[in-house]
């Protein structure tokens, strides 16, 4: 979500052409007209940023359910696992389905217990680290 605009190039485009024009269709000298002072509350916000505000929308691919809110900033754990950089920062809506089982050997979870989440349509979209030796304690 990088490099997003509040106010789209073509309708400012758009609308310094159409203020050039006068009444009668004739084009007017810019460099004669008053300068207009604008609130700087339209382009900037007096509240400060949170993650809440940057966040972006988990949707299930199966049931198009949302799944949660998350800031848009990950760590990856495995070829197909990701956690939120920022713990604390996002809701999930994600509920346990099934049995709690040993992570496989070999991956960065080797030695986590992990308890499978899945969405409302029971389709299994995430993990969470039930319990996890001392060096892996950020899992959790």
């Amino acid at each position: 979500m990088a490099g997003t605009r509040r106010r789209s190039r073509i309708s400012d485009t758009a609308s310094r052409a159409a203020s050039a024009l006068n009444d009668r269709g004739h084009v007017e000298d810019l460099a004669t007209r008053p300068a207009v002072d604008v609130p700087s509350s339209i382009d900037s916000s007096s509240r400060a940023s949170s993650p809440e505000s940057k966040s972006t929308i988990g949707v299930c691919k199966r049931c198009n359910g949302v799944v949660g809110h998350f800031f848009n900033s990950w760590h990856k754990i495995t070829g197909t696992y990701y956690l939120p950089a920022m713990p604390g920062s996002y809701s999930s809506k994600l509920e346990p389905h099934g049995k709690q089982k040993a992570a496989t050997i070999g991956t960065d979870l080797d030695g986590c217990l992990i308890q499978p989440l899945a969405c409302k349509c029971t389709d299994v979209l995430g993990f969470h680290a039930v319990d996890a030796p001392h060096e892996k304690a950020y899992f959790r």
